[in-house]
């Protein structure tokens, strides 16, 4: 990888690679530079495919309001191909609604309010975590109002579908945010269906909500007994997050020995969360995984930590023989350079 490496991340939104492209949208938003705000419109605007949701995530994270006259009309012309399901034009015109109101702008409520009347997964599942993470400005605050556990669990005929293990784990990170009696109750119960990610997710929510001793004890035995590497990585996370650090060890331990390549990145990806340097040595010995996808995962938990020599482990990132780590890579380094040029 050459030359600057904030240009490296705005050159992949022309990549030819659709997930090239939202990576690196993804990426420049989390950096939230400015210059990034003209080549995302671009981005946008020129994309016929779902995945270009992230570029209004980005740029609703970059806080531009420029950007608001370039979304506004794809809340009802997203110029993107229909499957007729939640990923086609509809999470796109919602990607656009809601990065509008991150941007205290209505242009999207009409839709909005569409979706959240009849009840629509693409507003109470898919964007619900994203919904009530928005700032607390007065477009945004009804629609924040209207994602409660009884929206989440009990429109209409949304209860009778809440098996798919996509949309419940969404759920599950809602109602973390929501993080009510009732919300909590709903969690407990998550914690023990059949999908392992559903599982996993309700963990993290539920003590993220109420690291109660009871909700705790629930968790950990989830981290000590579950059948899957990956809720076991997951509620060791949640319960090491709350406060009892030593269950990091078993997550340490997945991270350098996992076989299911998400299982090890999910390890990784938790070390990181979790911060600290406790972990280092095993977060840099994952650079070298086989699978790119650990490799991103390892980059991601450096620029988290206190790592000892940050620029030096992440170097040899830029070679990468993956595009997706050479990208992981480019925002590492991106991040100085955007410091920089303040």
């Amino acid at each position: 990888m050459h030359g600057n490496a904030i240009d490296v991340l705005v050159n992949g939104l022309g990549s030819e690679d659709r997930i090239v492209q939202s990576e690196s949208a993804r990426l420049l938003g989390e950096l939230g530079l400015p210059r990034a705000v003209d080549p995302l419109i671009e981005y946008v605007q020129r994309s016929r495919f779902h995945a270009k949701g992230t570029g209004f995530w980005a740029l609703a994270q970059i806080g531009e309001a420029r950007a608001v006259p370039a979304i506004r009309p794809m809340v009802n012309a997203p110029n993107c191909y229909d499957d007729w399901y939640w990923y086609g034009c509809k999470s796109v015109r919602a990607a656009a609604a809601v990065s509008l109101l991150a941007l205290a702008d209505d242009g999207g409520a009409a839709y909005l309010t569409e979706l959240a009347d009849k009840g629509d997964d693409t507003f109470y599942a898919w964007f619900g975590p994203t919904i009530l993470h928005l700032p607390d400005n007065p477009p945004a605050a009804g629609f924040r109002a209207r994602i409660t556990t009884d929206s989440l669990v009990n429109v209409g005929e949304r209860s009778a579908r809440l098996t798919n293990p996509g949309t419940l784990a969404m759920v599950a990170e809602a109602l973390g945010l929501v993080a009510d009696d009732a919300a909590c109750e709903k969690l407990r119960e998550l914690a023990g269906v059949r999908s392992r990610y559903v599982r996993g997710q309700a963990a993290v929510s539920l003590l993220a909500a109420a690291p109660t001793e009871d909700n705790t004890g629930i968790v950990a035995a989830l981290a000590a007994s579950d059948a899957t590497d990956f809720v076991r990585i997951k509620a060791a996370y949640a319960v090491a997050k709350a406060g009892r650090r030593e269950y990091a060890a078993a997550i340490d331990t997945a991270a350098r020995s996992a076989e299911d390549t998400f299982d090890a990145a999910t390890a990784v990806e938790a070390l990181g969360l979790l911060g600290g340097t406790d972990h280092e040595a095993t977060i840099c010995a994952c650079l070298g995984h086989a699978e790119p996808y650990v490799r991103r995962c390892a980059i991601e938990a450096i620029d988290r930590i206190d790592c000892t020599d940050a620029t030096g482990a992440v170097a040899g990132g830029r070679k990468d023989p993956d595009v997706l780590v050479r990208l992981q890579a480019a925002r590492f380094f991106a991040a100085g350079e955007g410091v920089a040029q303040t």
